[in-house]
This record gives C-alpha cells, sequence and structure tokens, in this order.
C-alpha cells in the first residue's frame, strides 16, 4: 500500500482507513481519465496487470522495454507499468511418443524418427554422424519425405527448447538391456529350448529371481510374448525398480562360470550406462564435453564393431552383446542430442516423474471407487485442483500480524518478523522503557550503545 502511494506521489502518512481512501480517490480520478485516452489504445492490447493475476508484485516490475516499435512505446496508461513487459521462455518436455504425436511424426518406427535431425537411423553409417539439435525448424511446413506428415502444433517452441523426458529414456533404454540379458541367459543355459513358452518359463524361473533380488521386489515375472512384440520384457516394474535393477544386478550370479568373460563383458555395459545416467539425471551433471565423450566411448564398445561403415545392414544377434537391439531413437539420442542438451542446461529439471507418480496415485485411487468412466478426466481435474488451491494462502492471510505502529500498513506471518521489522523501521519510535507485545516469554532486547528494550505480555484488561 505504501509502495503504491509513493507510485502516486501521495503522503503514506495516517492511519490505515486514511491510506485506503487515498488509494480510492487516486483509483477513481485514474477511471475517469482513462475514458478520453480509450479512442488512443484501439489496435493495442493493454498490459495485464498484477491485480489480473492475483498478485501484488512481480519479478519484471522494474523492466523496461527498449524496443521503440513495440505497441508500449505510446504512453497508453498514465502510470509507471505502461512500459513494462515479462518475457516468458517455453519448452516442452514429454515421453517421446507424446512428443512425435505433436509434432506431426509418423512413430517412432518410421524411417526418420529422430524430432531434432534428419538422420535416418536405418542406415548404421548415420550413427557416427553428429547432427545440430535444431536441424529441423519448428515453423515448417509438414515433410513427409523426412517422416514428418503433419505440422508443428507448438510452432512457437523451437527445436532446440524440446527436452526428452530422462525417465522414460532410462525405462526404454532398460527394455533393450532387460532383452538382451534374457538372450544372453537362454543362450548360455537352455540353448535347446525352441517355443517361447518353454522360454518363459525358464527365464522366470532363474533370471527373473534375480531380478526381483536386484530391485528389492518378492517376485518380478517376464511377460508373455505375443505377436506383436518380439522382444523379452518385465512386468510389474516401475523406474525406481528399473534403477535398482541396473544398479544391483550382476551377470557372474545368474550365468555359468565358465561364461566368465561374457558375464564380465555385459557387467561392463550396465556399469558404464549406469555411470551415464547417474551424472546426466542430476542437477548438477558432468560438463557437455565429458557427457559427450563417456556416452560416445560407452556406444563404440557395444555397437561400433558390428556395424559395417560400408553396408546399409545391421549384423543382427552377432555376438550376444546383440547391438541391433541398441539402435533405437532413445539411444540414438542419448548418443547425439543430449550432450547438446546438457551443454546448453541440465535436463533433469525436465522429468515428469512427479506427474507420472501423482497420476499412478490418482488412477489407483479413482479406480477403486468408479465405475473407470473418464478416469483421465478426473485425474486431470484433481491435478488442476491441487495446484489452483488457495486454501493455505487464505490461512496465511487470516494469521497475519498486523504492525502496531500508526504510519505503517504492513503485515507479518509471525511474531518474529514483525519484531524485526519494529527494531529495523521503527527503531526511532522506541525508547527506554516498558512496551506492550503479543509476545508471551519476557526479556530485554538490546538497542545498542547500552540501551536495552523490556519486553513484557500485556496486561489484561
Amino acid at each position: 500500500m505504501k509502495q503504491r502511494l509513493k507510485e502516486l506521489g501521495l503522503s503514506r502518512k495516517g492511519n490505515k482507513p486514511e491510506l485506503v481512501q487515498r488509494l480510492q480517490d487516486a483509483a477513481d480520478d485514474a477511471a475517469s481519465s482513462s475514458e478520453s485516452e480509450e479512442s488512443m489504445s484501439e489496435g493495442f492490447d493493454l498490459l495485464m496487470d498484477d491485480t489480473d493475476a492475483g498478485c501484488d508484485k512481480t519479478d519484471y516490475e522494474d523492466y523496461d522495454c527498449t524496443n521503440l516499435d513495440c505497441p508500449c512505446a505510446i504512453e497508453l496508461i498514465p502510470s509507471s507499468r505502461a512500459k513494462t513487459h515479462v518475457t516468458l521462455k517455453l519448452w516442452l518436455a514429454a515421453d517421446y511418443k507424446f512428443l512425435l504425436v505433436v509434432l506431426g511424426f509418423k512413430g517412432a518406427t518410421c524411417k526418420f524418427p529422430c524430432i531434432f535431425c534428419k538422420a535416418n537411423l536405418s542406415d548404421p553409417r548415420e550413427w557416427k554422424v553428429p547432427r545440430p539439435l535444431d536441424e529441423r525448424s519448428a515453423t515448417g511446413p509438414a515433410d513427409p519425405d523426412f517422416s514428418q506428415h503433419c505440422v508443428n502444433l507448438f510452432p512457437f517452441i523451437p527445436r532446440d527448447r524440446c527436452r526428452i523426458d530422462i525417465l522414460h529414456m532410462l525405462l526404454r533404454c532398460m527394455d533393450r538391456f532387460i532383452h538382451y540379458a534374457a538372450i544372453v541367459y537362454l543362450r548360455s543355459w537352455v540353448p535347446q529350448l525352441d517355443t517361447d513358452e518353454d522360454k518363459l518359463k525358464a527365464l522366470n524361473a532363474g533370471l527373473g529371481k534375480a531380478f526381483a533380488a536386484a530391485a528389492g521386489q518378492g517376485s518380478i515375472t517376464f511377460a508373455e510374448k505375443s505377436g506383436s512384440t518380439k522382444t523379452w520384457k518385465l512386468i510389474r516394474v516401475n523406474g525406481n525398480g528399473y534403477k535398482r535393477i541396473l544398479e544391483n544386478f550382476r551377470f557372474a550370479d545368474s550365468l555359468p562360470k565358465e561364461h566368465a568373460e561374457t558375464a564380465k563383458m555385459h557387467q561392463d555395459v550396465w556399469d558404464s550406462f549406469n555411470d551415464i545416467y547417474t551424472h546426466v539425471n542430476t542437477t548438477k551433471p558432468w560438463g557437455w564435453e565429458q557427457v559427450r565423450d563417456t556416452i560416445r566411448i560407452w556406444f563404440s564398445k557395444c555397437v561400433g564393431g558390428y556395424i559395417d561403415s560400408n553396408s546399409t545392414k545391421v549384423l543382427k544377434n552377432k555376438p550376444l552383446i546383440l547391438a541391433s537391439y541398441l539402435l533405437t531413437p532413445y539411444f540414438h539420442c542419448l548418443l547425439c542430442h543430449v550432450p547438446q542438451m546438457v551443454q546448453y542446461r541440465e535436463i533433469y529439471s525436465f522429468t515428469g516423474q512427479n506427474f507420472e507418480k501423482g497420476n499412478h496415485t490418482h488412477q489407483r485411487i479413482h479406480a477403486a471407487a468408479s465405475h473407470h468412466i473418464d478416469d483421465n478426466r478426473l485425474v486431470m481435474e484433481q491435478n488442476l485442483r491441487v495446484l489452483l488451491n488457495k486454501v493455505g494462502t487464505v490461512t496465511d492471510h487470516a494469521k497475519a500480524v498486523p504492525c502496531d505502529s500508526p504510519d505503517c500498513s504492513r503485515t507479518f506471518k509471525t511474531e518474529g518478523s514483525w519484531m524485526n521489522h519494529w527494531l529495523r523501521e521503527h527503531h526511532a519510535d522506541l525508547t527506554e522503557g516498558l512496551i506492550l507485545m503479543r509476545w508471551q516469554p519476557i526479556g530485554k532486547l538490546e538497542l545498542g550503545s547500552g540501551r536495552f528494550l523490556t519486553l513484557r505480555p500485556p496486561t489484561p484488561t
């Protein structure tokens, strides 16, 4: 209130009702003068005031626009807010499937599935060619020749400000690791099995129990292979479970002793990937050059020797490392674009793990007490209610402590903050002697120069 009076050049002395009346009179004068200026404002969008956003002050209060061609250069509003701008920088972060849909791509299995560059991931030679993060334009038209069949739904967000979800990258990469671990296990123990049914029983009896022990869960089983599923996948495992499997699983405990070299080779792959993911999934990652070099060295050990640079075909399933199963869009982003993202800033803040967990919890509660009608809409409405909940704010205002000084209109959340304000702002009003305060403890405060202020509870009336 005093800040607004200062901006209007009005006196800040007096009790609260007087200050409020001065602000009201100033608002009435501004409303009467705005009618004459209405014709000048045609063709321009008036700036939104702080009160429209439900707040009293923004972090950009003192920012002035320096663009003379901007409509705000004309003094449309007779106040200091006429040249104030708030600049917003929008980002887009989600799992890869959602990004493909909103950016107009056909799918993750198309010929050019990367949303950042035009690399042909079906050509192994493309994996060795680094490409920029913004090779594709966010405002460009649809380009069916490079798998973009629709225009971008968010053309106002540059492609270099799109981020993949680090949690989903772990899940999809671990799906590939789990698959080739299953293939290695089957070839080492029961190479004679032919049917998927027998292989499933063998995996659940052996490797599934090892994964459960590593994840700290009671049991983990493999999903049955269907006509559309060509890889072995786990069921009832979340992101934390995959992370614990990546950290704790040991090939040497699940393979025959005569395959010690094979176990060591695969263990090095898992440990190196765990090291990369740990130092990327953090608010303080490695430097982007270290991230780039570490990922390239790791990827070259896994895949480099099994891709013929003179051929467009991948040698599948030779040897047991199964290099062809690591050539997916997520691994392409990890190899080429994650270091570029880290170069700008960390990507941990863009994870959707909190929303995923909230969605899982809401779905579970809703499914237990409903007829499963339109679950997604109710879950989103519940998240919106949580975000817009004003109960805590109203409660804080109700408990606010006003300042006792007649010339001050400030309020405070706690008695301590009010006391600090009194000593800092109204030090000249303090004199030696007693002062009635709302604090219960009795004590003394040193005012300096040998002066003390005695505190005591208010006298009952």
